[in-house]
């Protein structure tokens, strides 16, 4: 998401790199 762009539990827009769930 937006907020998160480095951990983003949900991959979307604005998310650099490859989202790690936590």
């Amino acid at each position: 998401s937006l907020e998160n762009k480095r951990i983003d539990l949900f991959d979307g827009p604005g998310s650099e790199g490859p989202p790690e769930d936590n």
